[in-house]
């Protein structure tokens, strides 16, 4: 109920944290059985526990390199109760452009919630401003950019 949301947005936000919430799962192969989920409230990523929508983004481009994706999320007033999503990061990737073409979605997150930091580091570590400006576009292309600061 919509109470209920506010009860828990007030409650568990402080300074500059954002309760993240995943609206809909956009389906695809790559998470099937997953495609009814929605308004779920995101706590944490790998064991990762992003504080806003900034925050989450650093962290699915840094900080993912392990062969699976686990997100763990609630609903609200169930507390004791996780709803796990889990993926393989590979075809994660993998998927990505296909299922925002299919969706008609043309990038992954928008331009706010890329911090300060990620963007000098994408700006630092790709000089073409036309492969920058297309990298903004995809999670796995920030991650090949990034990786190149990680070879340096």
């Amino acid at each position: 109920s919509p109470s209920s949301f506010s009860r828990f947005y007030r409650d568990q936000r402080s300074r500059h944290e954002q309760v993240i919430v995943l609206s809909k799962v956009l389906n695809d192969d790559v998470n099937v059985g997953y495609h009814g989920w929605k308004n779920l409230i995101l706590k944490s990523v790998n064991g990762y526990e992003p504080t806003n929508i900034q925050d989450l983004v650093g962290v699915l481009v840094r900080k993912m390199h392990s062969e699976m994706l686990e997100l763990r999320c609630q609903v609200v007033g169930q507390d004791d109760a996780d709803y796990v999503i889990c993926m393989n990061m590979k075809e994660v990737l993998q998927s990505e452009h296909r299922i925002m073409k299919q969706h008609m979605i043309a990038s992954w997150c928008s331009m706010d919630a890329l911090s300060k930091e990620l963007r000098k580091d994408v700006e630092k570590y790709e000089p073409s401003e036309a492969k920058r400006t297309v990298s903004w576009n995809t999670m796995k292309d920030m991650r090949a950019i990034l990786e190149r600061k990680e070879e340096n």
